[in-house]
């Protein structure tokens, strides 16, 4: 990385002592000399070789799932470039084109179900095409389909309009014709493409979205969305490409006989197969099978038999018999051919493979450049450069960079051993080399802005809520008032800083930030508005703030029923984690009187094993801030439901908020200190 040089680093006076903020994640880190290059290395490759924010990650698991536990300092993930010269759908491209390509896919999908005579049989395409109509200001707008993708409360339809609006609609027009919270023009729609009013069970979809996949997977066909009531017949989405986001709707039947001949053949002529742990065994070249091999035998079609597989060493094989003593200490005899109710040797265990994820989690990126960062005091050695080796070639990547603040060695690694070079590429070098196979990452934008006169438009509301995935339990007359909160987080020139009150300064607007915040359930993640809040003892803090989207869940196998609500989330960054401070119910919290949106919160706190209570937190607001508390309350602000956002309205809701976050803060950690 010739163009290295170590960058100045700001440090924030923060309740833990003195921090760095990263400039990947965002969140504080301890000032440490390693720190600080790792800070410099995301620095130059963001400012001096132009690579986009979203593909640098910082501190990432080398293997996730599995008995690796090394941690990447920075990882430059960048999209793999098929062959096949296969791309996903743009929104943004002219009507006729749009449907041309959504004809496209329905005509790949359907070529490929005919390729397997039984897969033609139990999975049928529901729609081929539709012509939509949507009114919108009063005129009736023609729309170009997409594609189909699951939403938070089922099955959508996505399309984009052939008319031109301007900047008023939304970037895509989203419909659900599956699932909850429907609206009368959806249901209209999915009367119109024949599919019945159906709701899902979250326990049965997940059940029926794996065994799907994992079935079509080794037949190159790529299947997810998945939507069930009982496990064994449902819908999803069989996509025309790996990088697709949308594609065409199906129906599966599980039950069938073509179902089991489907199975029988994914088996036999697969390349890979999944076990019931996840793991991905390789079929491809059993004929070299040699002693002392890992193996998977499967007894998924033996009666009687408790187990389903088992990992195991090959013994010895004579033509397609293959002798293999389990780990249990069992031998059996298993073939390679499904036999009726014998043994079957499933796969090659690749010690590289770890669990298959869902679509939405499977590595569609390739790592592209991996660094390895020490301190200035620290050589970079033959030991560092094994180390980095390590990392790099456990991703598969193109270049490894070494760098110590006084140094940087830089190795192209496409030849299968380490060569030195002078330089790696420039994100343009990257991906205009045909080389290289990397592509531009798809650019993360902020939907586009709710009209200011939307609230008397209801089709309007519709679309943009739709499009943003509002809860589906949401009523449909919070819709404008939520996301006239989330559009203030997410406009840049809404915070004008610095700014001041209620016991708390906003000394800096951090933008957007992708954050995955902790909570008891898991991980609230989604764009935050980070700001650098400072304290009456001059103590510094990001705060971030959120609309977030649930999703509907029912009979969930973990989860239970959940349901789909908007809440507005305040976070913080807190060490080396981002989590949240609290979250409100949007459709609790928020009273409508006359033009104006107040939102309040009333106190409630949950602090495992600590003292903190709803009455001791409003009593330490009200003593430290008096101007938050009125009836028993905490007061948060007001803005304006319609037409132009009043600044001092903002920043007086803005500031309230984050002074009650701090508060919130302070008080718990008091609660916790005089557990006992």
């Amino acid at each position: 990385m010739k163009r290295f040089r170590n960058y100045a680093q700001r440090t924030y006076e923060t309740p833990d002592g003195v921090k760095l903020r990263g400039h990947s994640r965002g969140v504080f880190l301890v000032d440490r000399p390693e720190e600080r290059v790792r800070q410099s290395a995301l620095q130059v490759l963001a400012n001096e070789y132009g690579y986009p924010a979203e593909s640098l990650l910082a501190e990432v698991p080398v293997a996730r799932k599995t008995p690796n536990r090394g941690r990447a300092d920075i990882l430059v993930e960048l999209p793999r470039k098929h062959a096949d010269g296969h791309a996903v759908v743009s929104t943004e491209a002219p009507a006729q084109a749009s449907e041309v390509a959504y004809r496209d896919a329905v005509r790949g999908v359907r070529s490929a179900l005919d390729s397997c005579e039984p897969c033609a049989k139990c999975i049928q395409i529901v729609v081929d095409d539709v012509q939509l109509t949507d009114l919108v200001d009063g005129a009736k707008v023609p729309a170009s389909p997409l594609g189909f993708t699951r939403d938070r409360g089922g099955m959508t339809l996505v399309a984009s309009a052939s008319r031109n609006l301007g900047e008023r609609l939304p970037t895509h027009l989203v419909y659900r014709v599956l699932g909850y919270g429907m609206t009368g023009r959806e249901e209209a729609l999915a009367k119109e493409l024949a599919l019945p009013q159906w709701a899902f069970r979250s326990g049965a979809s997940v059940a029926f979205e794996e065994l799907t996949r994992s079935v079509l997977q080794p037949l190159g066909l790529d299947f997810g969305s998945g939507l069930s009531t009982t496990g064994d017949d449902g819908y999803g989405v069989l996509y025309p490409t790996a990088t697709s986001w949308l594609g065409v709707l199906v129906r599966a039947d599980l039950k069938s006989e073509s179902w089991t001949e489907v199975t029988m053949r994914s088996m036999e002529d697969g390349p890979t197969w999944r076990a019931t742990d996840g793991r991905i065994v390789v079929r491809a070249g059993l004929e070299g099978l040699s002693k002392g091999m890992r193996v998977l035998v499967s007894f998924m079609l033996m009666e009687d038999h408790d187990d389903d597989d088992a990992y195991g060493t090959l013994i010895s094989r004579s033509e397609d018999s293959y002798q293999v003593r389990l780990d249990d200490g069992r031998q059996v005899e298993a073939t390679r051919w499904l036999e009726g109710d014998r043994p079957w040797l499933a796969g090659v265990v690749d010690p590289d493979t770890t669990q298959s994820g869902s679509k939405s989690s499977e590595r569609l990126d390739t790592t592209f450049v991996v660094v390895e960062c020490k301190a200035p005091t620290v050589p970079l050695t033959d030991e560092v450069l094994r180390q980095g080796l390590g990392y790099a070639n456990a991703r598969e990547a193109t270049y490894l960079v070494l760098v110590n603040g006084n140094e940087t060695r830089s190795y192209w690694l496409g030849s299968g051993r380490p060569q030195e070079i002078v330089d790696i590429p420039t994100f343009e070098e990257a991906v205009s080399g045909q080389a290289f196979k990397v592509g531009v990452p798809s650019p993360r934008e902020a939907p586009r802005p709710l009209p200011d006169d939307a609230v008397e438009r209801g089709d309007m509301i519709r679309l943009h809520a739709r499009a943003r995935g509002m809860g589906p339990d949401v009523a449909v007359r919070w819709w404008g008032p939520i996301l006239r909160l989330e559009d203030i987080l997410l406009d840049p020139a809404s915070v004008e800083a610095p700014a001041e009150g209620y016991g708390v300064r906003i000394v800096e607007d951090l933008g957007l930030c992708l954050h995955a915040a902790d909570t008891a359930g898991g991980k609230a993640a989604g764009d935050y508005r980070d700001l650098l809040v400072k304290d009456a003892v001059g103590h510094e803090r990001v705060i971030g703030l959120a609309v977030g989207h649930n999703a509907k869940l029912v009979e969930h196998p973990r989860w239970g029923n959940v349901r789909g609500g908007a809440r507005f989330r305040v976070g913080t960054a807190d060490g080396s984690k981002y989590r949240l401070v609290t979250t409100m119910d949007l459709e609790r919290h928020l009273k409508i009187v006359g033009d104006r949106i107040y939102m309040w919160h009333d106190g409630r706190v949950s602090v495992k094993k600590s003292r903190a209570t709803k009455a001791g937190l409003l009593q330490h607001v009200g003593r430290s801030c008096p101007d938050l508390v009125r009836d028993g309350k905490v007061q948060l602000g007001s803005v304006a439901l319609r037409g132009p956002r009043e600044r001092g309205d903002v920043l007086d809701w803005l500031l309230r908020v984050c002074s009650y976050a701090v508060l919130r803060e302070q008080y718990k950690a008091a609660a916790g200190s005089r557990k006992g």
